[in-house]
């Protein structure tokens, strides 16, 4: 198996066509010649002129992938290059950006696919931002939402309380951290993928939940916290329209807040949202993603 030979963000991988050359050379001699033309991947003409220095432009990044996905037995370009890494896990990122990016969407689905319950939910979204969050504070916040739903009355809640029936979020933590969806970095918990795009159809029941549990009046005060709702009746491209000034308005807080991260101690999870529907049931809509 050839080793992976840095971190694409590391200063140590200096990228040159050369050392992309070494590294394909090296893992066509560990497949065999023979097998790699046999199975035309490459060209025996292309395999002759990666091996010598005749004609040793940069190589077609898709001839490179076929070679790399038989190699690894790897079908995802993420997986590919992780699996690799350094100069190759490089070359893969800036030959095919857009491929990268739709993988990382389907590989945040499918973990959206695997949160049970809006509990496992709300430990994924605490989870995925720069600064992470502790055990602690994920059992008292699972805690304090688990009293709210139990309408126990406040004289009777103290953190003791908080912590008994937060501990309901270890197990969960536990799964989650198996399935490679969540880790450890130092003290703070945080998802494998940060800043998650999660679409409608795999967390709508699960987001609303966990707004449900976390929109209170308790910040309204110092503006930290906001809920607005309001309804009309108007034609369907007014609506439309509306969808559209909604879809802008969360692309330009986003921008704001990706250029404001913080991973220090004082640092919250923030989590905003924007929705659009028709009230009547079954009127006609024009079905619109906001992403």
């Amino acid at each position: 198996m050839i080793p992976r030979d840095g971190d694409i963000n590391s200063e140590s991988v200096n990228y040159t066509d050369a050392a992309l050359y070494e590294q394909i050379t090296a893992i066509i001699s560990e497949i065999g010649e023979k097998k790699v033309i046999d199975s035309e991947v490459i060209s025996k003409t292309t395999l002759w002129r990666w091996k010598t220095s005749v004609n040793r432009k940069t190589p077609n990044p898709s001839l490179v992938l076929s070679l790399l996905e038989k190699h690894s037995g790897l079908k995802s370009i993420n997986l590919v290059a992780s699996y690799y890494g350094g100069v190759i896990e490089y070359f893969l990122k800036k030959s095919f950006p857009v491929a990268f990016e739709e993988a990382k969407k389907r590989e945040i689905e499918n973990n959206a696919s695997l949160l049970k319950d809006e509990y496992d939910f709300q430990i994924y979204f605490m989870c995925s931002n720069d600064r992470g969050v502790t055990v602690d504070e994920v059992v008292y916040t699972l805690g304090s939402i688990a009293i709210q739903k139990a309408c126990i009355d406040e004289e009777l809640i103290n953190e003791e309380l908080i912590n008994s029936m937060g501990s309901i979020a270890r197990p969960k933590i536990e799964r989650l951290i198996a399935l490679d969806i969540i880790t450890f970095e130092g003290k703070y918990l945080k998802c494998t993928n940060t800043n998650p795009y999660i679409e409608e159809k795999h967390g709508l029941k699960q987001s609303l939940n966990m707004l449900n549990n976390i929109i209170n009046s308790e910040g309204w005060s110092s503006g930290r916290s906001v809920f607005y709702l309001s309804s009309d009746a108007v034609e369907e491209d007014i609506a439309i329209k509306a969808s559209l000034m909604l879809k802008n308005c969360f692309l330009d807080v986003l921008k704001m807040l990706e250029s404001n991260k913080s991973n220090s101690e004082s640092a919250q999870p923030f989590v905003f949202c924007v929705a659009g529907e028709s009230l009547v049931v079954g009127s006609k809509q024009t079905k619109r993603e906001l992403n």
